[in-house]
């Protein structure tokens, strides 16, 4: 009988993850499994990766998908999985583990993916929270309003590579302002961080500028300001460029450096509707198109929060404790960042979304990567080439 070698794509995928790693960080948390005999961590972020691949609604559905691939699973770190063990193991895991191993990997990706192209010379960030709602009487913890649960996602993206640079998770009910100083922290001087208005605070503006930093926002209906220098306009669609101050003098206080205000004309690419858009930013050298273009980079944090809610387990979470909750969302992140690695790497034109379709197909299919990759006729591997035909269902 001839067998062969070729591993499924869920292994494809895991060959990205850095074992060495995932060994040391199981080292540091060794009481994470003293207990455990079968069913240890690392079988638990495997569990945990291939609901997220598989979009699965519940664990009994996760357990009826791995006991039909059961013969495939001794080569995916499980030998064994029974869903109390399961789901006991990700209710008592500390988060801190998933969290490494999601921080070494955004580091991997850096490192693997280096200097891609952009259209200015300086990093661009962008921060942004979302709010995660959940069931008023099932998650009882997560308080956000009288009559609103969830939990909330702030989180610093890295414009140029497309990967959630920094994420943390709180209370719903807990404001921006004090994870601001977290999410401004080791950024290199002189980058740009791209923020929504409802960011627009005066002391968190002192903050990015006392760490000579660069931001682009757009103003609010209340901005007030007054022009001390209107620059000269060289680009049709904008309509004012000028240097400002603020008014108010408690504004002035908390801020005492110059900013500039630009009025871009957006025009619809589809309904050509025209739009008057209004952006401030401390950067008084960059073109004002060039502001308007970084602004407009801001939607690929927007992108990642639409994708995390539609296409992973995080809307309708497997389990209600708090522990669970983050261990889901951390390793959800894993598998974006992974989608990601695998796009830059293989120079493929596919969308996030349509590789995750593609994978979820094929996920327990031992076939070359690249047949996914690149719209190749699938070619699925035979094991045994001298097997008697099979029969069919009606044949007596």
């Amino acid at each position: 009988m001839k067998y062969t070698h070729t591993p499924t794509i869920c292994n494809h995928l895991l060959h990205f993850l850095d074992q060495h790693h995932i060994h040391q960080v199981l080292g540091q948390h060794k009481e994470s499994d003293k207990w455990a005999k079968k069913f240890d961590t690392r079988s638990t972020f495997l569990a945990l990766f291939m609901a997220q691949i598989l979009e699965v609604d519940s664990v009994r559905w996760l357990e009826t998908i791995l006991h039909t691939q059961q013969n495939k699973l001794y080569h995916l770190w499980m030998k064994d999985f029974h869903r109390s063990t399961f789901s006991d193991r990700v209710n008592k895991l500390n988060p801190i583990i998933f969290q490494s191993l999601f921080y070494h990997l955004i580091q991997q990706t850096k490192t693997l993916l280096g200097q891609q192209e952009k259209f200015v010379q300086e990093k661009i960030y962008a921060i942004d929270s979302t709010l995660i709602s959940l069931t008023l009487s099932v998650y009882n913890r997560a308080y956000y309003r009288t009559k609103k649960w969830g939990i909330k996602m702030h989180t610093r993206m890295d414009i140029d590579l497309w990967i959630p640079d920094l994420v943390i998770i709180t209370e719903g009910k807990k404001s921006d302002s004090p994870v601001w100083k977290s999410l401004l922290e080791n950024i290199e001087p002189w980058s740009i961080v791209v923020m929504d208005r409802w960011y627009l605070d005066y002391t968190l503006l002192a903050d990015i500028e006392k760490k000579r930093l660069s931001f682009v926002s757009r103003t609010k209906v209340l901005t007030q300001y007054c022009p001390i220098q209107i620059n000269t306009i060289t680009h049709p669609q904008v309509q004012y460029d000028a240097i400002v101050e603020f008014i108010y003098e408690k504004a002035r206080k908390t801020y005492s450096w110059p900013l500039r205000v630009i009025r871009w004309l957006h025009v619809d690419d589809k309904t050509w509707e025209t739009k008057l858009l209004e952006f401030i930013t401390n950067n008084l050298d960059l073109p004002a198109d060039q502001v308007a273009m970084i602004y407009k980079k801001r939607r690929q944090i927007e992108l990642l929060f639409k994708w995390l809610k539609q296409n992973c387990v995080i809307k309708a979470f497997l389990w209600t404790s708090q522990n669970a909750v983050e261990n889901q969302i951390r390793v959800a992140l894993c598998y974006y960042v992974l989608l990601v690695l695998i796009k830059h790497t293989t120079k493929t034109k596919h969308t996030i979304l349509t590789l995750t379709r593609k994978i979820a197909t094929l996920i327990f299919e031992r076939v070359a990567f690249l047949y996914v990759l690149w719209n190749i006729p699938v070619q699925r591997i035979v094991l045994a080439s001298n097997s008697p035909p099979q029969q069919t269902l009606f044949s007596f």
